[in-house]
């Protein structure tokens, strides 16, 4: 883990995160992401490289003081009374946040937590994401992967 400060913002980089990406249960495609944090007055932003492909980059702004979630063009909102852990990464509460479009076709639900960064990105209609420390097992990615659609 890496920190620097710039005034006011405070920017820290994590060691890798594999990142299992189901199109179905069986089977998912291991990525590693190199997660970077930057936090500011107002906002956080994660950013996920993709160590072979730039164009599998992901990234969220998290707004601390309205709690909401962007991720692309879509903002997101935390679904009340949806807080869990997962025992393999302990003492870490994830909340469950839900899309304010109407869209049907819409990215959900986006599992996440201020300090780790996102866990998991549901979607129905492209492959969906786990994103776990480096050397996670699958099993746990499997479990989370049945959350999302439970």
């Amino acid at each position: 883990m890496i920190s620097e400060s710039c005034g006011e913002v405070v920017k820290t980089t994590f060691g890798n995160h594999m990142a299992y990406v189901f199109d179905s249960e069986d089977n998912p495609k291991e990525r590693e992401y190199l997660l970077t944090k930057e936090k500011r007055t107002e906002v956080i932003k994660y950013y996920y490289k993709d160590e072979v492909d730039n164009e599998r980059n992901i990234e969220f702004t998290y707004f601390p003081k309205t709690n909401t979630l962007n991720f692309g063009p879509d903002e997101f909102e935390e679904t009340k009374n949806a807080v869990f852990k997962i025992e393999s990464i302990v003492n870490i509460e994830f909340k469950r946040f839900h899309s304010t479009s109407d869209a049907t076709d819409v990215t959900e639900p986006i599992f996440f937590n201020e300090d780790y960064g996102v866990l998991a990105i549901g979607n129905v209609m492209a492959p969906t994401v786990v994103l776990l420390p480096y050397k996670s097992d699958l099993k746990t990615a499997q479990e989370i992967y049945k959350m999302i659609y439970e």
